[in-house]
């Protein structure tokens, strides 16, 4: 384990605590992690000599009178709350129906708008080829006609081949940068949570 991550354990296992009781815990034990460390021992020796983070942040907490597995309780819902949730309802539940459809509405564009990608990439790959093949059979009737038949069939083939080597680049890319969008909420709210 390194500094780092004893040290963001300790912290993650100190929240109940103020603010600068807390800091005051962490700036000590950093300051003891620096003083194993220049007296020639390495960061993972250093670490190792430690209490584990839990047991030094429960015996802190206990210190401190702080009754960590003491869950917290949300305080009960007043009777005007309940009238409250009560008379808004027609408003609060036509909202929340709202935007579970706008929700559902943005995937299906979403995949929507990937499957006609994907549709037109083919769409003009296989076009093309056809238009191609159809100019070289075309070219024994009518030179002029095969000939314009077999050029359109390859434009059509080469913009399609291109096309689905677009997709399949920047496809990870956009479904990453989408995952991550919706990741960093997550995190964000993990991170408040903790």
């Amino acid at each position: 384990m390194t500094e780092k991550e004893y040290l963001k354990q300790l912290n993650k296992r100190l929240k109940p605590l103020k603010e600068q009781d807390k800091q005051a815990i962490i700036d000590f034990y950093k300051e003891m992690i620096a003083d194993k460390k220049e007296n020639g021992k390495s960061e993972e020796e250093a670490i190792g000599e430690l209490e584990s983070a839990d047991v030094v942040a429960e015996r802190t907490l206990q210190e401190y009178g702080v009754d960590a597995s003491r869950k917290r309780k949300l305080p009960p819902m007043s009777a005007a709350t309940w009238v409250m949730l009560i008379v808004g309802s027609p408003l609060w539940f036509g909202l929340a129906v709202a935007a579970v459809c706008i929700a559902i509405t943005a995937v299906c564009l979403a995949f929507g708008l990937g499957l006609g990608a994907v549709a037109l990439t083919l769409g003009l790959s296989l076009g093309g080829i056809a238009m191609a093949v159809n100019g070289v059979i075309a070219i024994f009737t009518s030179v002029p006609d095969g000939l314009v038949s077999l050029g359109l069939g390859l434009v059509s083939a080469a913009v399609g081949g291109f096309a689905i080597i677009g997709l399949v680049k920047y496809t990870p890319i956009v479904w990453a940068k989408i995952k991550g969008l919706f990741g960093k909420k997550r995190r964000n709210k993990n991170e408040n949570s903790n």
